[in-house]
């Protein structure tokens, strides 16, 4: 499908994709990148959700740390926007989760746009009220989308949350979106 969309319109054309990274899509895409004559027009999507090896388990990632960055660099090595995005607001992180996912942050490339957000309380999802455990919902009242923004009350977790976002502040990126900001 890329070099048929890599053909088609302008070059003021672009064309934005959610990519759900595993071990299949990095090898698809070390063959096609390459062959795009006009790759800045792609921008691709890739959620890092929480970068640590504890998560990525949780949230059946299919693809470790590594695996993920070694896909960035597929990316950016072949002039295609990269975009990522963060999930924040666990509230059963650790140090060993702030180490792994600190690593992480450090060798996303800097041409990324990086996004940062909540984590969002959909319906009544049995899964994730596990996952959260005694996180406080905020609830929105003006949302269609989701019910309500989770917290955590875990005051390590909160620790952690934050050092993250500091982290991810600390780097050089293209651009951070901080969806914090606005709520």
């Amino acid at each position: 499908m890329f070099p048929i969309l890599d053909q088609c319109g302008n070059d003021k054309m672009s064309f934005l994709f959610y990519v759900r990274a595993d071990k299949d899509i990095i090898q698809k895409m070390k063959k096609i990148l390459p062959k795009l004559k006009n790759p800045k027009r792609f921008v691709f999507f890739i959620g890092s959700e929480f970068p640590s090896k504890k998560m990525n388990r949780i949230l059946k990632r299919g693809l470790n740390n590594k695996q993920l960055i070694d896909l960035f660099e597929i990316v950016t090595d072949n002039n295609v926007n990269l975009k990522t995005s963060f999930i924040l607001g666990w509230n059963i992180l650790d140090k060993q989760d702030y180490k792994e996912s600190s690593e992480f942050i450090g060798k996303i490339p800097e041409e990324t746009i990086v996004g940062v957000g909540p984590l969002l309380f959909l319906g009544n999802n049995k899964q994730l009220l596990k996952l959260i455990g005694d996180s406080k919902i905020i609830q929105s009242l003006d949302s269609t989308y989701f019910d309500g923004i989770v917290y955590p009350t875990n005051k390590e977790a909160i620790r952690i949350n934050k050092m993250v976002l500091e982290k991810l502040y600390d780097m050089k990126f293209k651009a951070l979106i901080d969806v914090y900001k606005s709520i």
